[in-house]
């Protein structure tokens, strides 16, 4: 697919970086991988033109409403076998939106995704309250929660196949146990008037897209 062609140019550019460490939080690991690409839209004419496409928009509009901006965009890459996962967040621990109901993450299988590849978990209910978050040191950024493993639910997708969740939503991914490797696409959508306005990470890459022509999406 021109998805898939798109990743095979972010890895031939070099745009894909690994964000796991020796477990100090700075070292790039050897062994493992978790790699990352992000503002997608910046770096690709087909990405920053899935948001607009008519099943996206109208998808979230009905679940947040509408007016909208892409607020962040990326992708996961995990190569077989030494592709590890990214544990469990709410990806409001990072947007810090103050009401995150405004706000809903779009997950896209760029290959067919399975436990055996490390597809994505979720923990139901829970985006009712937010979770304390730690820094995590087997990652150069990333920060994780503890959750009920008990309550995960595995969500396998073929290739193509899309889930959408709320930004308090606490989920993660697990490693790729097999020979082929896996990719998983994020795109974040915000009601525009949830932005922070004092954001300096995320807010000055917004990318509003259009009303609707009836306004059948408002809330």
């Amino acid at each position: 697919s021109g998805m898939l062609d798109e990743v095979e140019r972010f890895k031939r550019e070099g745009w894909l970086r690994n964000v796991t460490t020796e477990g100090d939080g700075r070292t790039p690991a050897v062994l493992s991988k978790n790699l990352q690409v992000t503002r997608l839209s910046q770096k690709s004419a087909l990405f920053r033109a899935l948001p607009f496409q008519d099943q996206v928009m109208g998808a979230v509009r009905q679940l947040i409403g509408e007016p909208l901006v892409l607020y962040f965009d990326q992708i996961f890459l995990k190569p077989g076998r030494t592709g590890v996962g990214t544990k469990w967040h709410q990806d409001n621990a990072y947007f810090k939106v103050p009401d995150p109901s405004k706000g809903v993450g779009m997950w896209v299988a760029l290959h067919d995704a399975s436990v055996a590849n490390g597809t994505l978990r979720v923990i139901p209910r829970s985006h009712t309250r937010a979770a304390v978050h730690q820094r995590d040191l087997e990652s150069d950024h990333h920060i994780f929660c503890s959750v009920a493993e008990d309550e995960a639910v595995d969500i396998e997708l073929e290739a193509g196949g899309v889930l959408f969740f709320n930004f308090m939503t606490a989920h993660a991914t697990g490693p790729n146990q097999t020979d082929r490797e896996r990719a998983g696409l994020a795109l974040h959508f915000l009601r525009t008037e949830a932005v922070p306005k004092d954001d300096p990470h995320f807010a000055p890459h917004c990318i509003q897209l259009p009303a609707s022509r009836d306004g059948a999406g408002l809330q």
